[in-house]
């Protein structure tokens, strides 16, 4: 079964009988005219990407407000399809996040510091991360007021890591502590890198942790 309409089929076979077949290689469609104009269509792009409307009926009711167009939710989808819009899911950023201090970091310190590398040279960012040993409790099928009881650990005791990753050769340096992580746990890891890298400079990101301030760790 051919996926196209009657109409389309008998359109094709008049074509070929007036044209012969370099009629049938002729794509002769033309769309109709934009309800908006050039300008106008800048002011949506706009107004869509200052607003960030997670709904298309949102964007078509501002439209018909703004200038005497009504759109349908597929005209106005393709509308936004053509100024360069696609339907996303968010990325979150860090709450604290500077986007200034981020390019300034960017240019005066991170981007100098990678054309000086020698061959030796590793850069590692750090970071510590606090997995809990619990059940995630989840859905399953059970009778009617019967809800299944999922055993919980029978202590709260959980893995503190503080890991170090360097993405020029994809090397991983961690310590692993049921104890807080503190100066004392850094200058472990400290160690660790040395004995992983004996040769060539290295270089250590960090966050704004105490820890990472304390005089032993700057000595």
């Amino acid at each position: 079964m051919l996926p196209y309409s009657i109409n389309t089929l008998s359109s094709w076979i008049r074509d070929y009988h007036e044209k012969g077949l370099e009629g049938l290689l002729v794509w002769e469609y033309a769309g109709s005219n934009a309800h908006l104009s050039q300008s106008q269509q800048q002011e949506v792009k706009h107004q869509v990407e200052q607003s960030h409307h997670g709904r298309v009926l949102e964007v078509i009711e501002w439209v018909k407000q703004k200038w005497p167009v009504v759109y349908s939710e597929d005209g106005l989808r393709e509308l936004l399809h053509n100024v360069g819009f696609s339907y996303q899911k968010g990325q979150i950023v860090p709450g604290k996040a500077n986007a200034e201090i981020h390019v300034l970091f960017l240019n005066e310190t991170f981007k100098p510091m990678k054309t000086n590398l020698d061959s030796a040279d590793r850069y590692y960012f750090m970071e510590a991360t606090h997995p809990t040993h619990k059940p995630v409790v989840g859905y399953s099928w059970a009778l009617w007021g019967q809800r299944p009881h999922i055993l919980s650990n029978s202590g709260r005791q959980r893995l503190n890591v503080l890991g170090a990753y360097s993405p020029i050769d994809q090397a991983y340096v961690g310590v692993e502590t049921t104890h807080n992580v503190n100066a004392e746990t850094l200058l472990k890891l400290m160690d660790q890198l040395e004995k992983h890298q004996p040769h060539g400079r290295i270089i250590l990101f960090s966050d704004n942790a105490r820890y990472n301030h304390a005089r032993c760790v700057r000595e």
